[in-house]
């Protein structure tokens, strides 16, 4: 435990943005998590790596699905990332945000900083999470600056 504890203070010193990773279940009902373990891959073809824990509800939509979106929140979004951190959150009626449907049928939350529409190419088990590598499809931007999370909690960047 000495070992997790001091691990997780480490990784505290390095900033992470903060993302909102979506999926549709079969009930029809939107279903989200709050991420920084999310990395851009490769431009050629355009990959993104999004690490997902085995207990949240939307694991198994996207190993199954297949589709989902990675949304970069605002420095404004803090209260939804904290929302969609705890995992009993994860259904849409519960979500503190709106959603709109791209028209490939992928969740997308209204008023992020960007978000990445992806197709599952490949998965990982790697301890107690998967590592989803998803082709992205399509890009949508918005505006603001993104939420980051240091130290155990958020924070904004200033424009340099």
């Amino acid at each position: 435990m000495v070992m997790e504890e001091e691990l997780r203070r480490i990784w505290g010193l390095f900033p992470t943005g903060v993302t909102l990773v979506s999926a549709v279940g079969s009930d029809g009902r939107v279903y989200s998590m709050t991420a920084n373990s999310v990395t851009s891959v490769s431009l050629e073809p355009p990959l993104v790596l999004v690490c997902v824990g085995h207990e949240r509800t939307i694991h198994d939509l996207i190993a199954e699905g297949g589709k989902f979106s990675v949304s970069f929140l605002t420095s404004d979004q803090g209260d939804l990332a904290l929302h969609f951190a705890i995992s009993t959150n994860d259904r849409s009626e519960d979500s503190p945000v709106e959603y709109r449907t791209s028209a490939s049928g992928v969740p997308l939350p209204q008023d992020c900083l960007a978000s990445l529409e992806c197709q599952l190419e490949m998965s990982h088990q790697a301890g107690d999470h998967t590592i989803f590598l998803g082709r992205v499809l399509e890009l949508n931007r918005g505006e603001g600056r993104p939420l980051v999370f240091y130290r155990g909690g958020f924070t904004k960047v200033e424009e340099p």
